[in-house]
């Protein structure tokens, strides 16, 4: 390790204030002709930041600087990557040679492309899985022991350079076969050209090995699509049943495109309940009857679940029927959701009546007001024209 290019540990902390930032701006400004008048720099313009050998403990005040697309962070005191959260256009981050010891706080930076992390005190490789488009990562000298750790980075299929070097893995034996072996797509290790020769001898070296492990992969895939695949079956079941039930239920098609609740009325007998009793007693009595229904409908899906399971039922049920009667949770869930279904369209109806109704007692009582001052208006009138005769 070249002490010369290390940064001083003993050295007194420099914290990130406005001053450095202001400062590291300012050297940038050449780069900017189109920047004329100081007062006018915004940080959220500016696409690079350089803040080396600066002592730096922490990472911070950076939100600014929102369109930034690299920022050197190299040879400082960085224990813990954070603060880097608004830099989500950044696709360069360098951060050798300070005293990181997890990979943390990256999530965000989805656009990143390079990422250094040499000469830190990292034992894991991990929380990368945002960086789709990592193509450039730098690790070596670091505490990585363990080769099988860097399988993790397989899911990086656009991964073009690894640096792993000065790591206790790299020491291993057949390091240089295994990464070939494992990341056929990577052209460069450890700043060398993995060339056809060292891929060929790598697959052959580990043919057995890669082929166990794409067998795993692809059985790992597999069990993957058929879990979706099954939760999407069962949500599928699960929606037909609800519309089943709102299709076929009474107040689903009375509602039905009802804004100005002009259906309701014409329900037979309806318009002389309505005049019986109260709005708040008429939708109580029918909240009680969709409680009835739903506590019916809970019994006979019970029963049914259970003579299906004993395959005790009287009449051939249809295979689609079946379907919806496959888990007790499936059905149950759907009668759940039906019943909210049918209690919210009770409310609604209710709330829109009484809204119309509250609307018409104003109507009526500004009309009162009108005739009330006409008859008002003429009885000054018919005094006026008494007087003049």
């Amino acid at each position: 390790m070249d002490e010369a290019t290390m940064p001083d540990l003993e050295a007194k902390p420099v914290f990130m204030d406005e001053e450095m930032l202001h400062e590291a701006v300012m050297v940038q400004i050449p780069t900017y002709p189109r920047i004329e008048n100081l007062e006018e720099i915004k940080y959220s313009e500016i696409l690079r930041l350089q803040l080396e050998f600066r002592n730096i403990p922490k990472i911070q005040f950076l939100w600014e600087f929102t369109s930034l697309t690299r920022l050197d962070l190299n040879n400082n005191l960085i224990e813990k990557i954070e603060g880097l959260g608004c830099l989500v256009n950044l696709t360069w981050l360098t951060l050798s040679f300070n005293k990181i010891e997890k990979i943390e706080g990256l999530e965000s930076l989805r656009k990143l492309e390079l990422l250094n992390l040499t000469h830190n005190r990292i034992a894991v490789i991990e929380n990368l899985d945002t960086l789709e488009k990592l193509t450039h990562l730098y690790i070596g000298s670091n505490c990585l022991e363990q080769l099988d750790d860097v399988l993790y980075l397989r899911k990086f299929e656009t991964l073009f350079a690894l640096t792993l070097s000065g790591n206790p893995l790299s020491k291993e034996d057949e390091y240089k076969y295994f990464i070939a072996a494992y990341f056929p797509k990577l052209m460069y290790l450890d700043y060398k050209l993995l060339d056809a020769k060292t891929k060929n001898e790598a697959a052959v070296k580990f043919h057995l090995i890669l082929e166990k492990m794409k067998a795993e992969e692809l059985q790992i895939q597999q069990a993957k699509e058929t879990e979706q695949r099954q939760e999407d079956e069962a949500k599928l079941h699960k929606d037909a049943f609800v519309e089943f039930l709102n299709g076929s239920y009474m107040f689903k098609s009375m509602f039905k495109d009802d804004p100005e609740a002009e259906i309701l009325p014409s329900v037979p007998g309806m318009a002389d309940l309505l005049q019986t009793y109260p709005f708040s007693h008429t939708f109580a009595q029918c909240r009680d009857l969709e409680d009835n229904y739903y506590e019916n409908a809970r019994k006979i899906a019970a029963t049914t679940l259970e003579n299906i399971a004993k395959k005790d039922v009287e009449v051939e049920l249809p295979e689609d029927v079946k379907l919806l009667f496959k888990t007790k949770e499936t059905v149950m869930d759907a009668l759940a959701t039906g019943h909210d279904n049918h209690l919210q369209i009770i409310i609604d109806q209710e709330t829109q009546l009484i809204m119309r109704t509250n609307i018409e007692d104003n109507e009526l009582e500004r009309n009162r007001m009108r005739t009330s001052t006409i008859h008002r208006y003429m009885n000054y009138l018919r005094e006026q024209l008494e007087e003049f005769q």
